[in-house]
């Protein structure tokens, strides 16, 4: 490694010596650190560094900032566990991630009536009912049993004729092969480190020309490391957080042989209810993008 190198990898270190020492005694410090995190993540990535350990670094550092707030609390889970704790109260929580794309997958979902589709990563079921009530022929598929079992009760409440399975998304799909029309997959694949291998299953389900409506944490937030899912009285649920590029998803799309149609990167939408718009008032979720939403089409 060279000696340039080596000074901006010094440089750094005494930049999160400095942060950390700092941590007591400043109290708007969260953008600092996410906005500090975000670019050494990029840098660590360009120069071979070891991420898991910045990794850990940042989340010792934004627990602590959380911390010394003395208003809310951190706490490390897997993504089992938070969904398992959340699926009750997951679509009553306002939440500015999944407002922002709900206010935008409609459009992904028009004039589907008579089409099979797959909602991937499901959970409750919001975008699975959202299909079926403009005529698609809904499978909803999840790792979750809670969040499921929150679908199924709504399901049979609203008597739809949703199929939801249960199922583990990193292994090979329990449908056959060119099954399905369109596939949804919302708030899923950021959770996973590896998602090659879920963009090829993608398309051996899927008809030929068919479509995959990819929506997710932008990966500007997705590279801050662990991100908190959801709160919870005064405790913070943190789960990891895998960063996958735009350029990543582009490299995947192709070997998996699928076009990329159109790319949405989306701000939260001004016009929200007033209660919701002070939870996220300091943010910069009205002039940055806070989520993405990509539609593949298979060749």
């Amino acid at each position: 490694m060279g000696k340039g190198k080596m000074n901006q990898i010094k440089n750094i270190k005494q930049k999160i010596d400095r942060i950390e020492n700092d941590l007591n005694k400043r109290r708007k410090l969260k953008e600092d650190l996410v906005d500090f995190f975000a670019e050494m993540y990029v840098f660590a990535q360009q120069n071979n560094l070891d991420l898991e350990k910045i990794k850990r670094e940042a989340d010792k550092l934004m627990l602590t900032w959380w911390k010394n707030q003395g208003k809310i609390k951190g706490k490390d889970v897997s993504v089992k566990t938070a969904y398992k704790k959340w699926a009750k109260k997951y679509e009553e929580n306002f939440n500015p991630l999944t407002f922002t794309i709900n206010n935008k997958i409609n459009g992904f979902v028009s004039n589907i009536k008579g089409k099979n589709v797959l909602d991937l990563g499901c959970g409750t079921g919001k975008h699975s009912f959202l299909a079926a009530k403009k005529g698609a022929k809904v499978t909803g598929f999840d790792f979750s049993k809670d969040m499921l079992k929150q679908a199924k009760l709504k399901n049979k409440r609203l008597k739809n004729k949703i199929k939801f399975v249960h199922g583990n998304l990193t292994k090979k799909l329990p449908f056959k092969s060119s099954s399905f029309d369109i596939v949804l997959c919302s708030l899923v694949l950021d959770h996973i480190k590896n998602i090659q291998p879920i963009f090829k299953e993608i398309n051996r389900v899927l008809k030929k020309n068919g479509r995959f409506i990819f929506a997710d944490l932008h990966p500007r937030l997705a590279q801050n490391t662990k991100y908190p899912l959801f709160k919870k009285d005064k405790t913070e649920f943190y789960t990891e957080k895998y960063y996958h590029s735009i350029s990543e998803l582009f490299r995947i799309s192709q070997k998996s042989i699928f076009l990329i149609k159109s790319i949405l990167e989306l701000k939260v939408p001004k016009k929200i209810p007033a209660k919701e718009k002070k939870l996220i008032q300091g943010t910069d979720f009205f002039i940055k993008p806070i989520a993405i939403i990509i539609e593949f089409i298979k060749k």
